[in-house]
């Protein structure tokens, strides 16, 4: 009851915030549509600057480390030149207190002209043109505004720079501006960072000059086509197997970078529904979610290629080829099954796969999903939120996860009341809600769902093992060794988390997740398919509220490998402080009084045992290529309360013969994770353990380190003696590229060029906006 009356609270906080905050809209600018040139200009004024070879590689460079995403400051977007072109605006996209749902904002989705973003609230940036001149738009006067300011020292920076992650930012118009550079003469751009070189200067602002003028239009490739052609061909079959095959692969693939391999490492698209068929232009159907009713007869799915920079913290790519296809059509045409009926878009259901894709064969979807583990895992995180808040508060700093086997009897067996219990496997955010009351007046309901979905599964384990032995062989291992999806580590900081092959860390974490097929599917139509990025406070703590469910689930099934007496300890170590009912749900009141054979624990620490066991049979699919040099690999030892020290993630370069990267991770302990509210109450820094692993495993780094390979040693001494800020400052002194280094940009560009080459595919550029000032 006491957790419900602080849900109610906020909510009642909600409501007096909101009133208060009502804004009004700019008044509109005549329609200009997104992709044109933006003045009338002379063409060898036009010409002297090119958007794509001179302007986009410095937005690319020194603003989309920041303006990407929806954490972009203002919602003012550096990823395209149509996000400029929107402008910015004073409204939020993460809004915890919303009353009544925000209309989206996507780009390239919500709106297509200029003047619809006016008059959704976003303002210019780029400058207006007056009697053949262009005034002064917002970019060049913030650049003006950082040229005015003396260059920092390479040291910390004042106080009046304000470098948190929760500040509001002020988003001034363009009559606002000059009152909010007399407030903050620091606040020119770069934000917070060395400004921009005297020649970037000069691109821009003659860009700028010349009416900020680029061309949209959007040329793929020839070499491109065929394979176009051959996926859309596939992916729009007339037969209702191939309708509900492709409504559910494009279900679970809308927010991926899809690419093809044999053409090009780096060129990515996106498979969007169309209301026009392959071979036409592509009629883009935008809906809130990807289950929404599109409002058509019939649904095509196309391809249609990525419009903006690749940036990490929401690059998730899947690669397209013969192989996969060939798989996609083992999985669900080769299959003998019948789809008789096509299920709609009933407002009841869509959102729930188990109703929606009950013709499609359980293990082929399981399959599906399975063997991109690390792809679909990671979309939980990433998403469409880019700042994954809801998915990331409610699971630990570093955690392994694994997998049931898709061919094991006991899968089969888990999953054989699917088609009886579909309905109580609906999740509380699935409904729209037009008001922050809505979800949360029903979460009773889904909560007694949960409950009745969770004594079935204690029925089908107890039916299940009354008469079986448990075994780690009832875990996936990867096909044989082939696969190194089957084993992943989560490696969260913050409100962010990082997803990696294999089972990371020199010791065990504390908790590890078995992942079964309806976990799989529920947590991505939770944190993915089904969640709303603009949604109202009562969506997104449901959402938050459910994912407890969903987490302890995961948990449970690793606790069904060791001895029942021993189940009951680990409950209460991983839930410390959590009410009673969350102990509750952890367990399995029948399977745990099925007598316990088949694994023979010799010490009383089963749980590290079982560790062991699994690590065993997935060593063949452990990666090798994350380990680092052994005196780096030492920094694992430091641990506790000094931890709280070092940043949640550091980049660390290694100048040698060639340079190399480290990432150092710092793992927060919590006494549960089952609190909606006040996280940091539940962290015991005394339990704080650190990882290290080769390359860039955290795309919002907190802090940049530069060393020579001779001085790992005295730079590993350092870290390990830390303790106090002071310490920590001079380890900075040392060794950081802070903020305010003139070598910043520097080593941002060669960090970013030397990732690039080494990995084309998975390459981003880093967010840097919860880079420390310390």
């Amino acid at each position: 009851m006491h957790r419900y009356l602080r849900i109610m609270w906020a909510l009642a906080f909600a409501m007096v915030v909101g009133t208060a905050c009502v804004q009004m809209q700019p008044i509109g600018e005549p329609e200009t549509v997104v992709g044109q040139v933006r003045a009338e200009l002379p063409g060898d004024a036009i010409d002297r600057v090119d958007f794509l070879t001179d302007v986009k590689p410095i937005l690319d460079n020194r603003c989309v480390a920041c303006h990407a995403c929806y954490d972009a400051p203002c919602q003012l977007k550096a990823t395209a030149a149509e996000g400029m072109a929107r402008g910015a605006t004073q409204s939020q996209v993460y809004h915890m207190t919303r009353i009544l749902p925000a209309e989206p904002t996507r780009l390239f989705v919500d709106e297509q002209t200029t003047a619809g973003w006016r008059d959704k609230g976003f303002f210019d940036v780029l400058g207006k043109q007056r009697d053949g001149n262009v005034q002064a738009g917002l970019v060049k006067r913030f650049l003006d505004l950082k040229s005015q300011q003396a260059p920092e020292q390479s040291g910390v920076l004042p106080d009046t720079y304000d470098v948190r992650l929760g500040r509001e930012n002020e988003c001034p118009t363009a009559s606002e501006f000059d009152s909010y550079a007399e407030r903050h003469p620091e606040g020119g751009m770069p934000y917070a960072l060395p400004a921009l070189s005297d020649e970037e200067q000069d691109i821009l602002v003659r860009w700028l000059d010349t009416g900020a003028p680029y061309s949209s239009k959007v040329v793929t490739g020839a070499e491109f086509q065929e394979e176009l052609e051959r996926w859309e061909l596939f992916l729009n079959r007339d037969s209702n197997k191939g309708r509900l095959t492709s409504r559910y692969l494009y279900e679970h693939l809308y927010l991926a970078h899809l690419y093809f391999p044999d053409i090009s490492a780096n060129t990515f698209f996106r498979v969007v529904r169309s209301a026009s068929p392959p071979g036409e232009p592509i009629q883009y159907i935008g809906t809130r979610r990807p289950f929404d009713d599109p409002g058509v007869e019939r649904v095509y799915y196309r391809l249609m290629p990525e419009r903006e920079t690749i940036v990490a913290k929401n690059h998730n790519p899947y690669v397209l080829d013969a192989a996969r296809l060939a798989r996609f059509e083992a999985l669900f045409f080769d299959k003998d099954y019948a789809v008789d009926k096509l299920p709609g878009y009933k407002a009841d259901s869509n959102a729930n796969p188990f109703v929606t894709f009950a013709a499609l064969p359980m293990k082929s979807r399981y399959r599906f999903m399975l063997e991109e583990a690390r792809f679909t895992i990671a979309n939980y995180i990433r998403g469409s939120v880019c700042r994954g808040q809801i998915a990331v508060s409610v699971i630990r700093d570093r955690f392994w996860v694994v997998f049931l086997d898709p061919d094991s009897a006991m899968n089969e067996a888990l999953a054989s009341f699917l088609p009886t219990m579909s309905g109580e496997l609906a999740l509380a955010n699935s409904n729209d809600s037009s008001n922050a009351l809505s979800p949360l007046l029903h979460w009773g309901h889904y909560e007694k769902l949960e409950r009745a979905h969770h004594k079935a599964r204690d029925e089908a384990l107890t039916q299940w093992f009354s008469d079986r032995d448990i075994s780690v062989d009832l875990l996936w291992n990867g096909d044989n060794g082939v696969n190194p999806n089957a084993a992943l580590t989560v490696l969260r900081h913050g409100n962010y988390a990082a997803v990696e092959h294999g089972l990371l860390g020199q010791t065990p974490p504390d908790t590890a997740w078995v992942i079964d097929y309806p976990l799989l599917e529920r947590i991505h139509y939770l944190l993915v398919a089904g969640y709303d990025v603009f949604g109202t406070l009562g969506h997104q703590l449901t959402s938050r509220m459910h994912m407890d469910f969903l987490r302890m689930q995961g948990e449970k099934n690793l606790l069904n490998f060791v001895p029942a007496e021993t189940r009951k300890q680990i409950r209460k170590q991983w839930y410390r402080g959590a009410p009673q009912s969350a102990l509750d749900y952890m367990a399995n009141p029948s399977y745990d009084k099925v007598p316990f054979t088949g694994i023979d624990y010799q010490t009383d620490e089963p749980l590290i045992e079982l560790y062991g066991l699994i690590g065993e049979r997935l060593e063949a699919i452990q990666p090798a290529d994350l380990a680092v040099d052994q005196k780096l690999a030492t920094l694992e030892t430091f641990k506790g309360e000094k931890t709280t020290l070092l940043p949640q993630v550091m980049l660390l370069r290694i100048d040698g013969d060639e340079s190399d990267y480290v990432s150092i991770i710092r793992n927060d302990a919590h006494l549960n994770m089952s609190s909606v509210f006040d996280e940091a109450k539940q962290l015991i820094p005394a339990e704080n353990t650190v990882t290290v692993l080769r390359g860039i495993r955290g795309y919002y780094p907190n802090a940049l380190m530069q060393i020579d390979e001779a001085d790992i040693g005295a730079f590993v001494d350092s870290v390990l003696s830390l303790s106090d800020e002071q310490s920590y400052s001079r380890l900075l002194d040392d060794y950081g590229i802070r903020r305010s280094n003139s070598n910043f940009w520097a080593l941002s560009d060669e960090l970013h060029a030397q990732w690039k080459e080494s990995d084309p595919t998975g390459f981003g550029i880093l967010d840097y906006s919860r880079l420390e000032n310390r």
